[in-house]
Parts: C-alpha cells; sequence; structure tokens
C-alpha cells in the first residue's frame, strides 16, 4: 500500500494577532464561553457580534434536501432518495455526519480516534455510541451512487486521557457535503469539515436540534413578522446549548479543554480523496492519504491549538452611521420580540477564518478593544474555499494540495 504525507503549508489565517487573553472565568472553562443574548433585553432593538470557533457544533446534523425551486433555492428535506421530492429534483445536496466504521471494508466512515503523548506513546480510542443515537434527518447512505450515510457525532473513549472535565471521553464529528445534478447519477463531494472536542456528558433539560423546511408555512404572514419563510434549524432546548458539543435528548456533550501535551488523531475512510486544500486549526499537522480497494484512507494528526473568541453587544441606535448601514437588514440571527421600531436584536456571527470577517471586526475595535473574551483550545480540520480572485496555483482542486494551519 502506497503512503503519501503532505508537508503543511502554515498560515496565519486567525484573528490573533494584537488580542490581549485575559485569563477565563474560574467555574467556567473557555471552551463553554459564548456571548450571552438573555431574553430579558428582548424588544431592546441590540446588535451583536461574536467570532468564535465551532460556535454552533451542537446543531450540526446530517440532511438530505431536494432543490424544488432554483430561483429560490427553496428546499425541502428528504428521507430517502426514492421519496416524492428527492426521487424527481433535478438537484439534490447532502450533509452527512459519517458513522463509525462497522467492518474493514465499508467506506465513508470513522475508522478510529487517538491521542500521542510527549514521549510518543499512541492511546487509542475505544467507541461507545453515537450522541445523540439519531438524528431527526439522518439517512441511509445509496453506495451505488456514491452517497453517504447520514448519521450523528460519534462518542469515544481513550482509556486513562482526563480531559479538563475530569474524563476520558471524547467527540468525533466528520461531515461530508455534497451534491448531484444536471441528470448526473452519481453524488460528487463538495468538501468536509471535522473536529474533535473532549466532553463530559451533562444531564438537562436538553433536545436534539432539528431541520425542519418552509412546507406548511404561511409566507405573508412570515414577511410581515420578519420570520424564516424557508428552512430552518429548531432548537428543542430549554437549557444553553452554546457549551455543547452535541446533543441528545435530556443530555448534553459538555465541551472541556484538552490535556496538556498530547496530540491528536483520526482516521477516516472514504470513497474518494479530498481535492484541493485542507484548513486546521491544530499545530504541526501531519496529513496521511492511504489508498485502499475501496477508495482511500484519511488520516489527520496534530496538536490542539487556541483561538481566541470575541463579543460585544450594542444598542442599534448607538452605532455610528456605518455601522448601522451594515446592519440595516435583518441578517444573521435575530432573537426576542420587536422593538419600537419594528427590529429584533441582532447578532452577527461571522467565520473566524473569512477575509470579510476581518472588516467586520474592525468596525467593533473600539468596543472590543483588543481584548478576547475567551481563549478555548481547538482540534479541527475542514477543506477550505478558494477565493475568485486566488492566484490560479493555488486554486487546483482536481487533486489534495497541502494543508493551511
Amino acid at each position: 500500500m502506497k503512503m503519501r504525507k503532505i508537508p503543511a503549508l502554515v498560515a496565519l489565517l486567525t484573528l490573533t494577532i494584537g488580542l490581549i487573553v485575559p485569563a477565563g472565568a474560574v467555574d467556567l472553562p473557555d471552551e463553554q464561553w459564548f456571548l450571552p443574548t438573555p431574553y430579558t433585553t428582548s424588544g431592546q432593538e441590540l446588535q451583536s457580534i461574536t467570532i468564535q470557533e465551532n460556535l454552533q457544533i451542537a446543531a450540526n446534523t446530517s440532511s438530505l434536501s431536494a432543490v424544488i425551486d432554483k430561483a429560490t433555492s427553496q428546499e425541502r428535506y428528504c428521507k430517502t432518495l426514492s421519496d416524492e421530492f428527492c426521487g424527481t429534483a433535478s438537484i439534490v445536496r447532502f450533509e452527512a455526519i459519517l458513522p463509525r466504521c462497522a467492518t474493514d471494508t465499508e467506506t465513508n466512515c470513522v475508522v478510529g480516534i487517538s491521542a500521542i503523548s510527549p514521549t510518543g506513546e499512541e492511546k487509542n480510542g475505544t467507541y461507545v455510541r453515537n450522541f445523540p443515537d439519531a438524528g431527526f434527518t439522518d439517512f441511509p447512505a445509496a453506495p451505488e451512487r456514491i452517497l453517504p450515510q447520514g448519521s450523528t457525532p460519534s462518542l469515544w473513549k481513550i482509556p486513562g486521557l482526563i480531559n479538563g472535565g475530569g474524563t476520558d471521553e471524547y467527540l468525533i464529528n466528520f461531515t461530508l457535503r455534497g451534491r448531484v445534478g444536471n441528470n448526473i447519477d452519481k453524488f460528487s463531494f463538495s468538501g468536509y469539515s471535522s473536529f474533535i472536542s473532549p466532553v463530559t456528558v451533562k444531564s438537562g433539560q436538553y433536545g436534539r436540534f432539528q431541520k425542519k423546511d418552509g412546507r406548511g408555512k404561511d409566507q405573508v404572514e412570515c414577511v410581515r413578522l420578519a420570520l424564516a419563510c424557508g428552512s430552518e434549524m429548531l432548537s428543542r432546548s430549554a437549557d444553553e446549548t452554546k457549551i455543547c458539543a452535541s446533543i441528545e435528548e435530556g443530555a448534553c456533550a459538555l465541551k472541556q479543554s484538552f490535556p496538556s501535551g498530547y496530540r491528536f488523531k483520526f482516521k477516516v475512510r472514504l470513497s474518494t480523496s479530498p481535492t484541493g486544500w485542507l484548513h486546521g486549526r491544530l499545530k504541526a499537522p501531519e496529513v496521511v492519504i492511504s489508498k485502499t480497494n475501496s477508495g482511500i484512507d484519511l488520516t489527520v494528526e496534530g496538536d490542539p491549538v487556541v483561538v481566541p473568541a470575541i463579543g460585544a453587544t450594542q444598542p442599534y441606535a448607538s452605532l455610528p452611521e456605518n455601522m448601522r448601514a451594515v446592519y440595516k437588514g435583518l441578517g444573521g440571527g435575530s432573537y426576542g420580540e420587536q422593538g419600537p421600531t419594528g427590529r429584533r436584536n441582532q447578532i452577527s456571527e461571522p467565520a473566524p477564518d473569512r477575509e470579510a470577517t476581518f472588516a467586520e471586526y474592525a468596525l467593533w475595535k473600539d468596543y472590543i478593544k483588543d481584548k478576547a473574551n475567551a481563549s478555548p483550545s481547538n482540534w479541527t480540520v475542514r477543506t477550505l474555499d478558494i477565493a475568485s480572485d486566488t492566484a490560479e496555483c493555488f486554486k487546483d482542486t482536481s487533486k489534495f494540495i497541502g494543508v493551511v494551519t
């Protein structure tokens, strides 16, 4: 078997330069920090921003969807490829959280997780169960059309490797994305995202997130009340979910810090190799691609890294004119009731590694004052979106080029 080891290209694509990172709260790990959006502020027409890695990872769910209106990108979620929508749609998309590999020949699945000590000793993880057991929009695989199974994150134990919460439990979420269209029979993969999170399981008033499409909604009422008229994600939890890496009925996989000095590694088996660039929140990454009879084994190893998180809230009316112009529309998330001018509280959550985020961060610099609210540790890898004006040598998606970290 031929193995190909890819050296990493190191770059700085994160909002860390110049930020002073204060010590976290004594009773709350930085991994559980989030910008509060209390209901007591309902109707106050606030504007907030938060820039934070893996902010809404608990809301990740598998889904198979049919595009029923190309003009509006209106979608319907499907249970299988042959149901009433996906069976006739010209475009079908999927987001699939990969399950654990049940056999040595199964593809598009997670093989395992391990940790490597400072002395080089490797500790292998043991699969415990899926967390949650199932999602509302999970779907079965169709191997003949290269459609992976849509499952849920998997919970693993690495015996003796205690995380910041005092357990040896770690959650893996590896999500493949792709589509099929234009009368093509087989699906193609457009990218993936993945993370490892140390966790402790906490009981509480939690319910699984649920993706819902727009069927049955009164479109006129949606517009009048400034509500979502298309697909949306429903939160079914009374307790806070942003502190969780995943949610099941009655329990949260609470995010914790990584044990000091350990490198982490996962291995997945895919039917096709990733192409283009990978982006990681990890240090000294090593990527190995091994050919198999049914595809490839992808192994990624690296040290967790700290990615500062920031957030701020101000009354919309008090913002300078240039900021009000940026947030004039109802983009981003909203919460609470409408205020005196009909505006809800708004929160912008730009991804930490996007170019446009730097410009938005600059708008808030007088409020943030170069101080991070928290310094959580992260271990993430995903495919990198390349802007259209990037140099041609960086835009080749026919082969795997390297890692940006």
